[in-house]
């Protein structure tokens, strides 16, 4: 695909991975056999209970891709992340400091999943089901912790985490914007 796709089309972005997790000894078994050339960005779908710790894999991957692209980057995107559990509020939350935490390791591109609520996933959208009885797609609380958090971080630069020693469970960063 991608030698007959890029010479054609070049500005199609070709990503690659796709994976649940941030699979690291997966990836490297990728990126080892060459895989990492053909991709313009590499994709993750970094599921998990809770958000803080997510930063560390990331660091790691960005670290393997460093390695097998001689020492240069690659975006980075979260095509889905999402809270399995957890009420609005708590969902809410999460998605914040998800953000944070990817933004703080370069994640270029995030999309939360899912859009609104469905049958199988009853209530991980950022809107509910069009029959809910509070409304047409009514808005849930991670949906305005979204548009809160893309007003405020969308176009800035993340600077460092503060407050930080090895031991400290502080989370909290600096972002400079224009």
């Amino acid at each position: 695909v991608h030698g007959h796709l890029k010479p054609r089309c070049p500005d199609v972005r070709l990503l690659g991975c796709a994976c649940v997790l941030v699979p690291i000894p997966y990836l490297e078994g990728i990126f080892r056999h060459g895989g990492l050339g053909y991709m313009d960005a590499v994709v993750i779908h970094p599921y998990r209970d809770v958000p803080e710790g997510v930063e560390v894999e990331l660091r790691e991957l960005r670290e393997l891709i460093r390695k097998h692209n001689g020492g240069r980057e690659k975006p980075v995107w979260a095509t889905e992340f999402g809270a399995m559990a957890g009420l609005g509020r708590e969902r809410a939350s999460y998605l914040v400091r998800m953000c944070v935490l990817m933004l703080s390791e370069k994640v270029e591109r995030m999309y939360w999943y899912l859009m609104r609520n469905y049958q199988d996933f009853p209530d991980m959208g950022l809107v509910e089901k069009p029959e809910h009885p509070w409304g047409r797609y009514a808005v849930k609380p991670p949906y305005v912790a979204y548009a809160g958090i893309i007003r405020q971080l969308y176009g800035a630069e993340y600077v460092k985490r503060e407050a930080y020693r090895k031991y400290t469970r502080a989370y909290v960063f600096l972002f400079r914007r224009a």
